[in-house]
């Protein structure tokens, strides 16, 4: 019976002996709205909360090392703001989390307040744009939509001038995949968009966007002379005794003329130059045939290198069709 008497006294007195603790708490603000930003200076981490109770529980609460404390902050607008920390607040905050702090006194918090910056999240159209390039173009690129939706911060907002316009300019992206595009060709490219070009912490939707272009080529028209025009007839009409001939009635199988044609400059050299040929035909048909001994205009049909068109009506050819006498047969002698 002593002995118990004597655990209990000890355990009564041990319960009354308050004692005085310190411990460092970390804080997290935590915003109430889902739109609002909270930002808290970094020299203001953590606090010292010095705490007064019953030994056993402030040696339990000592040995727990660093704690960490959820500040919530109610919605304000964008802007540095100061935040109280109440001991009577701190102390059942720290108890909801841990019962030890149901027998302890907050004495003192320091600092007694910490600087917070609020922010908001916001939504603005992004014009989406493309300005002059150094790229000639068939006309205007194509958009697959005017504009994107950023999101970003009011604290961003607020260092742009007022009648300032957010705008992404697509043309360094646009100019750097259309190298490897072919010249004259009409190609749809999917351009990513880099948020970080707005600003920081920007988020873009949607994530690219679809242009569609022509890159204009360097088209050159020249007279290209001496083309040949081979004058033939058609299956129908071979084996008949007819010819082609001009106006004198000298033979006329083959002529040249000289010819406008459009291209790229680099095609058109070629064909000037002799690296690529062009040639005409005149098909003779059936109908020919009905209008013999008459002088006729016929515009020959040309075959171009590839890229190359004519630039203007070719000059038509004058030729008749002449038949042909047969031999008269010599007579053997007697």
């Amino acid at each position: 019976m002593t002995a118990l008497l004597t655990v209990l006294i000890w355990a009564a007195a041990d319960s009354l002996v308050r004692e005085v603790g310190a411990i460092e708490v970390a804080l997290k603000p935590v915003p109430m709205q889902p739109s609002m930003i909270v930002d808290l200076d970094p020299q203001a981490y953590s606090v010292r909360v010095q705490f007064s109770g019953p030994r056993r529980f402030v040696e339990s609460i000592r040995d727990r090392g660093p704690l960490t404390l959820q500040l919530p902050i109610p919605d304000q607008p964008t802007g540095n703001v100061t935040v109280s920390l109440n001991p009577l607040d701190v102390r059942r905050q720290l108890a909801e989390r841990w019962t030890e702090f149901d027998r302890m006194s907050v004495t003192s918090v320091q600092p007694d307040s910490v600087p917070i910056l609020i922010d908001h999240y916001r939504k603005e159209e992004v014009q989406l744009v493309i300005k002059k390039s150094t790229l000639a173009f068939e006309a205007e690129p194509r958009l697959q939509r005017a504009s994107a939706t950023a999101r970003l911060r009011d604290s961003f907002l607020n260092m742009l001038a007022p009648d300032q316009a957010l705008q992404y300019d697509l043309t360094p992206d646009l100019e750097r995949m259309l190298k490897d595009q072919p010249i004259g060709q009409t190609v749809t490219l999917s351009i990513p968009l880099d948020a970080k070009r707005i600003g920081p912490n920007v988020e873009l939707t949607p994530s690219s966007v679809e242009v569609t272009v022509t890159i204009k080529a360097d088209r050159v028209t020249e007279s290209v002379p001496t083309v040949p025009v081979l004058v033939t007839m058609s299956f129908a009409n071979l084996g008949r005794p007819i010819r082609a001939a001009n106006r004198d009635g000298a033979p006329q199988s083959l002529v040249t003329l000289t010819i406008k044609v459009r291209g790229l400059a680099s095609d058109v050299q070629k064909l000037m130059r002799g690296e690529t040929r062009a040639y005409g035909m005149i098909h003779l048909k059936e109908d020919d045939l009905q209008q013999l001994n008459t002088v006729k205009l016929l515009v020959p049909d040309f075959h171009l290198p590839p890229g190359i068109e004519l630039a203007e009506e070719p000059p038509p050819v004058e030729l008749q069709l002449l038949p042909v006498s047969e031999p008269t047969p010599e007579r053997a002698l007697p």
